[in-house]
């Protein structure tokens, strides 16, 4: 209810103070926490604000002031008591805690840097490799006034549809006008050798919805991956054939449609029943954000609304059944929040390192969640950001947050995240301090100060060099073109941070980058993948006024790597969840295999590792899903390898090119 309290009133400041709705809803938390007096006092001022927006805000408020008043005595404490045991509880006899111990965590030994990563080389292909795409939301993008309903951009996704073991690209479109169907086609495009072919006619994946995201996986367990499609309207999904087609199973698996403003999402076995089940994150309610337009009150210009003039959207989870269809398990899950969130990013994965998976959600200007599995008979969800350090910033306040990227950045093997946001909100580090729970560490990281003035989207974490460390990219762009008063710009450059010395990380920066990392950009998903498998990860980055960049990693490097693609035979055959620990003589890394990947996106689904000098002499540890855990000896550096729960392991061997 504190949260709520905070949330809230943040909320009545970013409205200019100006809404007696929101000023309603603060009184009425300040009655429940058992704060009359400042409950009545936020209801009076409410009284003399501008009315409601809705009949029920207005009906809120006079409730609120009527019930306030009616309880209000002379005699009446500040703080009420009554009803509130916790604050009855008298603590005076226990022992005063002691604090030095609560931020201490156990941290392996991690090898001193000598000099930092390399700045990356990074080289846009997508012309010269065939992907001409642009899938913006509209045609108007670089003119002030772009409605919310288009600020998002349209994100896409890596998989191997035919299992040619190439990466094959799926990228979204929109600029049609949600819930309706009327937008540009999606695409698909098979990479043949390391150049790509458009095949969307071909393979009926030229889905025309609203589209914003993609979850990539196999919910039907039958080895292809399928396409989850997130739209402004009813959402999607293609399950693969097998045959180098697809087909729509929108209506033949899924409930019956109830459209939806949805972003992002992810497939994984959330129940650990050994079938997958989806994941869908969604951002406002109703279909206000289409039509409302807001006004600066100085000028009269039309300029982008902010996302608290509208209303959040609970997600929706969606569990797979042995038929093979899927039932809305929302409420059945308890997959309602008490703060009700905006969702943009999401990642799916043993994010604690316990059994079972986690579902971290990014939430714009709302506090973000964290969905963890209640233990009991009856499989339930519980949200617990708060307490885990993940709501929000340092002070536990919300944040404009949109994308997501995990990994264990500081080499002590448990999995760390980073957070996108919004201008003069810095991107949040969160390090892992303890099991399930985090703190922010921007400041101390070195990471805070270069991100306020940008508006970050997607992220990823990429060890582009393959030295063992990794990097973080960000993807940046703000959503509006900016008034004389906002110091942000619209174009951005992306920013890639990287390890040093000391341990902390700085902005990469060369005048001798590729132009790509040189030039601005409105930055909006992206996402990984290996598109001429020579063994360093590419990126693939979208934008609002410029067509897709697949940005081809050249960075000059002598070190080895090896990845890991993983199927499951006791668990789901994705096998989201299972954490990889790489163990030498003196050091250790520490993977997990996740869904989701942030925003809208969906990354190649492989684990990676940059081992620096190491070429041998190392052990491969599995821990899957299900509890058990595989040991792999003898692996070839500089090789992908394919991992069968209890098979052993096969060397995959294509000509790279």
């Amino acid at each position: 209810m504190l949260s709520r309290l905070y949330h809230e009133k943040e909320l009545f400041d970013r409205a200019d103070r100006k809404s007696n709705a929101i000023a309603a809803r603060i009184a009425n938390s300040l009655g429940v926490l058992g704060r009359l007096w400042e409950a009545e006092a936020w209801a009076a001022m409410a009284m003399t604000l501008p009315k409601a927006d809705s009949e029920a805000d207005s009906k809120l408020l006079e409730t609120t002031r009527n019930s306030i008043v009616g309880q209000l005595r002379r005699d009446t404490p500040w703080q009420v008591n009554q009803q509130h045991p916790e604050l009855q509880l008298d603590l005076t006899h226990l022992p005063t805690p002691s604090l030095g111990n609560l931020a201490e965590s156990k941290h392996l030994a991690v090898p001193q840097l000598t000099v930092p990563s390399v700045m990356p080389v990074l080289l846009d292909e997508a012309v010269s490799r065939g992907i001409e795409f642009f899938g913006k939301t509209r045609d108007d993008l670089d003119q002030p006034g772009v409605p919310i309903y288009a600020e998002l951009g349209c994100g896409g996704g890596s998989l191997d549809f035919d299992l040619d073991g190439w990466t094959d690209l799926y990228l979204l479109a929109a600029g049609g006008m949600p819930p309706a169907a009327d937008s540009q086609p999606n695409a698909l495009f098979r990479n043949l050798g390391g150049r790509f072919i458009a095949v969307t006619n071909e393979t009926h994946t030229g889905d025309r919805g609203f589209g914003q995201g993609v979850a990539i996986g196999d919910v039907n367990e039958d080895g292809f991956a399928d396409l989850f499609l997130l739209n402004y309207g009813n959402n999607c999904l293609l399950v693969n054939n097998g045959d180098g087609t697809f087909r729509n199973a929108t209506e033949q698996l899924l409930p019956h449609p109830d459209p939806k403003w949805s972003t992002s999402g992810a497939i994984a076995d959330l129940d650990g029943d050994g079938l997958s089940d989806i994941y869908i994150a969604n951002y406002c309610a109703g279909y206000d954000p289409i039509t409302v337009r807001c006004k600066k009150e100085e000028t009269g210009e039309v300029r982008s609304c902010a996302p608290i003039r509208f209303v959040g959207e609970i997600d929706t989870v969606l569990k797979g059944t042995p038929n093979g269809t899927f039932a809305d398990v929302t409420t059945k899950w308890e997959v309602n929040p008490s703060l009700v969130g905006r969702g943009l990013g999401v990642v799916v994965g043993a994010l604690d390192g316990d059994l079972g998976l986690d579902v971290y959600v990014a939430n714009d200007m709302s506090d973000n969640h964290y969905w963890n599995q209640i233990k009991g008979d009856d499989f339930k969800m519980n949200e617990s950001a708060l307490s885990r350090g993940l709501s929000g910033d340092d002070r536990s306040s919300s944040q404009g947050s949109m994308g997501i990227a995990s990994g264990d950045f500081d080499r002590d093997g448990d999995i760390d995240l980073y957070v996108t946001n919004f201008a003069k909100e810095y991107n949040t580090y969160y390090q892992r301090i303890s099991n399930g729970a985090w703190q922010d560490k921007t400041v101390q990281e070195g990471l805070a100060e270069v991100t306020l003035p940008m508006v970050g989207f997607g992220t990823q974490a990429v060890d582009f060099d393959n030295d063992g460390n990794l990097e973080l990219v960000v993807s940046n762009g703000h959503v509006d073109l900016p008034s004389e008063s906002d110091s942000s710009p619209y174009a951005q450059p992306m920013q890639i941070f990287r390890r040093t010395p000391t341990a902390r990380f700085e902005l990469a920066i060369d005048a001798t980058a590729s132009p790509y990392l040189k030039s601005l950009h409105v930055g909006r998903s992206l996402w990984t993948l290996d598109v001429n498998r020579d063994g360093q990860t590419d990126l693939v980055v979208t934008h609002q006024t410029e067509p897709v960049a697949l940005l081809l990693n050249h960075t000059k490097s002598t070190h080895h790597w090896i990845a890991l693609s993983l199927r499951g035979r006791n668990c789901a055959r994705d096998a989201i969840g299972a954490i990889i620990e790489l163990q030498t003589a003196d050091q250790k890394w520490v993977a997990m295999l996740t869904s989701g990947d942030g925003y809208l996106c969906s990354n190649e689904r492989v684990v990676r590792f940059g081992l620096g000098s190491i070429n041998s002499d190392f052990t491969v540890t599995v821990r899957w899903p299900d509890g058990s855990s595989q040991q792999l000896y003898d692996l070839a550096v500089d090789t992908d390898w394919l991992v069968v729960q209890n098979s052993e392991p096969f060397r995959l061997s294509i000509e790279k090119r």
